[in-house]
């Protein structure tokens, strides 16, 4: 394995378990322990504990800011969006009465209907043509004992 090709699974380690080499499975620690000689490596991983030591300094959320998110959630109409506005559905179901609702989209299957009717009734058959010899050479077939498998 080359030096940036393990760099590069260390630098997946760290994104996945970060820099507690505890948390990380036990194919993966035997991995770190043969970089631990590598400079590039070291600094990879002070990096990660230095991200590991901030993300842990955050204190966790209180309570009443979990409870208030989900009032705010709960209190919206459905298909609103977070500003405010209407949210996708919603503006496609007033465009769609605005514009009549039923009473433009049934005439209109109705014509879709009718003209797939009307094309597949009105287009030629298949202009596939039967060759008449093949016609020819059945019957004769059928005439000689010999071919017992035309035989009826």
């Amino acid at each position: 394995m080359t030096a940036s090709d393990a760099h590069a699974r260390l630098a997946d380690l760290l994104d996945r378990h970060g820099a507690d080499s505890a948390r990380w499975p036990p194919p993966a620690r035997a991995f770190a322990d043969t970089l631990r000689d590598d400079a590039a490596a070291q600094a990879m991983l002070r990096d990660a504990a230095a991200l590991d030591a901030w993300l842990d300094a955050v204190p966790p959320p209180a309570p009443a800011l979990r409870n208030a998110i989900l009032v705010a959630a709960a209190s919206q109409p459905h298909g609103a969006s977070a500003g405010g506005r209407p949210g996708f559905v919603a503006t496609l179901r007033a465009l769609w009465f605005d514009l009549g609702g039923a009473r433009l989209a049934a005439p209109a299957l109705a014509m879709a209907l009718a003209a797939g009717v009307g094309l597949g009734l009105a287009l030629e058959p298949s202009t596939f043509e039967v060759d008449d010899d093949a016609d020819d050479l059945l019957a004769l077939a059928q005439i000689d004992d010999r071919y017992t498998e035309f035989a009826p």
